[in-house]
């Protein structure tokens, strides 16, 4: 802004186009989201839940919408809901959602099987509409689990999952969720689950209710320097965007004061009951995962070979 001589902070949004020209982006930030998620009371998830990611991990997700987050900054998210199973109660079929939001307004009603498609398409040529591409990933930086407690006293048991990333795809932190709640409960073979996250799998997974899916935090990248020193967002803000001391604390008295008793009371949300009642409900046909687990296999021993003739060839 300053070399553009536009000294007037009025006008930056009309110019934000021309970021990266004028040192508002920056290397990659970071997001943060939080997720209550409600216990049952034979949830068996909690303790082996309950351990951090060992490192940077790419998640994989392929949707026809996805969101799109500027570059320079990450999001947080927290999760308020249920460790309990999932969601998709609509009824047999093979559709290729997961019915979770379907589910969650058939009232009270015995939850049907749901039949969950997966299959393997192997390595797709480019230019196919269904080609993982590198748009589809996502990277995780921390995953954590904390011990079951309530958010208030008083309150309801909960498990709180804290995710930090740099960007988070539609859906995708619900889908994280529901596919490691039905892992836990024994619905979703766990070797199927790594299959699902190969790039040539496709695959359906429960999707936990939206209720108590925060976004907690957001980081970003330092200003770039401009000649001269400092531009103007820089000596108004500090070195990156970020909230000043006094935000901080107001924004901390804002969560315990008022925000967590909202969360607590939408761990009483019905979708949560449903959730739980309808996890064991889900189904991937047994023909179909033999085929998926053993063409991953095959996947992944090719893979572990090339990568070891690779670090052979550069010891030579």
């Amino acid at each position: 802004t300053e070399r553009q001589g536009n000294r007037s902070m009025e006008n930056l949004a009309a110019r934000r186009r021309e970021t990266d020209a004028l040192g508002f982006a920056g290397a990659e930030g970071a997001a943060s989201a939080d997720l209550a998620i409600k216990l049952s009371s034979d949830d068996a998830s909690s303790e082996a839940a309950h351990q951090e990611s060992p490192g940077p991990v790419a998640a994989c997700e392929v949707q026809q919408a996805e969101v799109c987050q500027p570059r320079g900054h990450t999001a947080s998210h927290s999760v308020l809901g249920s460790t309990v199973p999932g969601e998709g109660d609509r009824g047999l079929s093979s559709n290729a959602d997961d019915g979770s939001d379907e589910a969650a307004s058939s009232g009270d009603a015995e939850p049907k099987v749901w039949v969950h498609a997966c299959e393997w398409v192997g390595d797709l040529p480019k230019g196919h509409p269904n080609k993982i591409l590198p748009q589809h990933y996502r990277t995780i930086y921390h995953w954590k689990c904390g011990d079951p407690a309530p958010l208030v006293p008083g309150g309801v048991p909960c498990l709180r999952l804290e995710v930090r990333g740099g960007s988070f795809m539609l859906h995708q932190i619900r889908h994280m969720v529901g596919a490691a709640v039905a892992v836990a409960h024994g619905v979703l073979p766990l070797t199927l689950m790594y299959a699902l996250l190969a790039p040539g799998s496709r695959g359906n997974v429960p999707r936990a209710p939206p209720h108590c899916l925060l976004l907690s935090d957001c980081s970003f990248a330092p200003f770039r320097k401009v000649e001269g020193g400092d531009g103007v967002a820089a000596q108004l803000s500090g070195e990156m965007l970020q909230l000043r001391s006094g935000g901080r604390a107001a924004q901390r008295q804002f969560r315990s004061g008022v925000f967590d008793a909202a969360l607590n009371d939408l761990l009483l949300h019905p979708h949560w009951e449903r959730f739980q009642r309808s996890i064991s409900f889900n189904v991937w046909p047994q023909d179909d995962q033999d085929k998926v687990v053993a063409e991953y296999s095959a996947w992944r021993d090719a893979q572990e070979a090339a990568a070891k003739r690779r670090q052979e060839r550069g010891k030579q």
